[in-house]
């Protein structure tokens, strides 16, 4: 049946060498979780970043670069999936738009479909997915958004490249050649959180990056993630998912034995 091909979810990584391609069986969807991806498709270039993403319809080919550390969630839509008949109109608008804002609401989104891609339950995320591509639809068929300020840009670039030492508003402000109170409510009003909500979020997702795939010690991954010692990563990590590092990285690790073994 239609409805039971794959949909593909997946955190991806580019190279800073060119490429191109194109994708004859699906539409993709491209989600910015850190770093940039220089994407130019069908003549039309552009970058999924911290506050846009981008849709890459079936058969288009398109050239894509990312240097750094960068990672992005993809989801992959085969054309004989039952939910891609509700979909018709966002493939349309993908031909002649690539690129979408991300609004609180996606940003939301995303960060869920990514914890749950490593940590959920398969059947739950497909399902998920798709609420998210159907959010997607009804909110870019609709008013036509506005783009993201360039200075709200250069903070969240900013934060990225930086989150490994101490940082202050003023001094994130000063970079995006911001004040303090217009760099507040520029975070509030495309992210709906302050710029240190925001930095907090990207030190410990880059942890839980570290403490799944790395060898590195708990206190020497605190330290590069810009928390001030091992007991103030450990704390976050308590608030958000109830657990300390160590037992966080065994989880990831007992997770991914069984792939490993399959493979």
């Amino acid at each position: 049946m239609a409805g039971d091909l794959p949909l593909i979810l997946s955190t991806r990584s580019y190279g800073a060498e060119a490429d191109s391609h194109s994708h004859a069986g699906h539409h993709q969807l491209i989600l910015p979780l850190r770093g940039r991806l220089e994407l130019e498709v069908g003549g039309r270039g552009g970058r999924v970043d911290g506050v846009t993403g981008a849709i890459i319809t079936a058969g288009e080919r398109h050239s894509f670069r990312a240097g750094g550390d960068n990672a992005f969630l993809v989801l992959d839509l085969p054309l004989g999936d039952a939910a891609g008949e509700d979909l018709e109109a966002l493939w349309e608008r993908a031909q002649r738009e690539v690129f979408f804002l991300l609004d609180p609401a996606l940003h939301h989104c995303r960060e869920f479909l990514a914890l749950e891609l490593a940590h959920g339950d398969s059947a739950l995320l497909a399902g998920s997915a798709r609420l998210l591509l159907l959010a997607l639809a009804r909110r870019l068929l609709g008013e036509r958004e506005p783009q993201p300020p360039v200075r709200l840009r250069r903070a969240l670039a900013f934060l990225q490249a930086e989150l490994h030492r101490p940082l202050s508003v003023a001094e994130v402000a000063e970079a995006a050649c911001l004040s303090s109170g217009h760099l507040h409510h520029m975070f509030q009003r495309w992210l709906a959180r302050t710029p240190m909500d925001y930095l907090h979020e990207l030190r410990l997702e880059r942890a839980q990056r570290l403490l799944a795939d790395s060898e590195l010690p708990i206190a020497a991954i605190a330290q590069s993630c810009g928390f001030a010692d091992q007991s103030a990563l450990t704390r976050a990590l308590r608030r958000r998912h109830g657990i300390t590092p160590a037992q966080y990285r065994r989880r990831c690790r007992a997770q991914s034995a069984p792939k490993n073994a399959q493979s």
